[in-house]
Parts: structure tokens; sequence; C-alpha cells
């Protein structure tokens, strides 16, 4: 399984399964070059929550030992 997968992507919002051993940094930095955003803002995690009130990152509901879940927005 890749480190960063992108399961879901907006215009706006872009959600995140990646490895919970890496830091917000290193998975900003492969959001950015797997998607890039084509405008000049580039996607950074976003400072709110998930809309159903977990926290970002929250634990990936499939392999929650191993990987989280974020929310980005550019």
């Amino acid at each position: 399984m890749k480190d960063v997968i992108i399961y879901s992507n907006g215009i706006c919002n872009c959600y995140v399964c990646a490895k919970a051993t890496l830091s917000v940094k290193e998975v900003t930095k492969a959001v950015n070059a797997i998607n890039p955003t084509g405008i000049q803002s580039k996607w950074k995690k976003a400072k709110e929550n998930f809309s159903s009130g977990e926290t970002n990152p929250c634990v990936c509901n499939v392999f929650p030992e191993t990987r989280n879940h974020y929310l980005f927005k550019c």
C-alpha cells in the first residue's frame, strides 16, 4: 500500500489516507506532488476538523493501527 493515498478530491478539499508514522510536513509534500492544485495556492492541512466532528487528522477507519486520515484545503 502506498504511504499517501488521496481517497477523495474536490476543487478546494482533498481527503487523504497516510501512514501514521509520517509527519504532517511529509504528508503535505506528498499530496502536493501527487495532486498539484494547478493554482498558486498549494494544499495545506485544514485547521478545522472533519465535518463529522472527527479531529484532523483522525485515525483511519480501515487500518486504525497504522494509518491516519487528513483533510487538506487549498
